[in-house]
């Protein structure tokens, strides 16, 4: 439900009637593209937590605390006190990153003049597997490419802290999501500020 209301609310918003509206507000394209981002994380990190809780009261609250506690010093002891910062800010791009792969898909699917919805169900196909392959390519360069694995071998076998081994694997992972968010929001932004078509 998160989901549908998510992308209902960008559509009718910023590309349905509602569109006449918010494009004469006295703000930029892009900041009316970053309150819908912010909003749709909100709800899905909201969503999220409401899933979360609603397991752990139907299983029984024994035994929760000490499974926090557990998780906490299961990541404190992989990554150290850096992976309280690491690894929220890597979920955040990701999450992020899903959301405006959604949005560009929109976008994009609203520049065809006819069967707008049924073209941005296809642009979100199209974006998604543009994004697997890429997201392939890269794991096999890293592998495969003697200068990257070299990278990894120094990494994993020179002496130095599992913490800041696991780190610099969650910042290297977190270079691609950067990226893409980057990527997706400039698309967006070109797209609802350069080709916008409400009728």
């Amino acid at each position: 439900m998160t989901l549908v209301i998510m992308i209902q609310r960008f559509y009718k918003n910023l590309l349905g009637d509602e569109g006449y509206l918010m494009f004469t507000l006295p703000i930029k394209t892009w900041q009316n593209i970053l309150s819908k981002l912010i909003l749709a994380f909100f709800w899905t990190i909201s969503s999220g937590l409401v899933t979360i809780i609603s397991i752990i009261i139907i299983s029984g609250v024994e035994g929760v605390s000490e499974g926090l506690i557990e998780i906490s010093n299961y990541i404190n002891y992989t990554f150290g006190i850096a992976g309280f910062i690491s690894l929220p800010l890597f979920f955040i791009l990701g999450i992020s990153s899903n959301i405006l792969m959604f949005y560009s898909a929109i976008a994009l699917g609203h520049q065809f003049s006819r069967h707008k919805l049924i073209a941005s169900l296809g642009m979100y196909c199209v974006v998604y597997l543009i994004n697997s392959l890429i997201l392939a390519v890269l794991i096999l360069m890293l592998r495969y490419i003697p200068i990257c694995h070299e990278f990894f071998e120094y990494l994993f076998d020179y002496s130095t802290s599992m913490h800041w081994k696991t780190n610099i694997i969650v910042l290297i992972a977190s270079i691609y999501p950067i990226i893409l968010v980057a990527g997706q929001f400039v698309l967006i932004n070109f797209l609802l500020k350069k080709k916008l078509n409400l009728e």
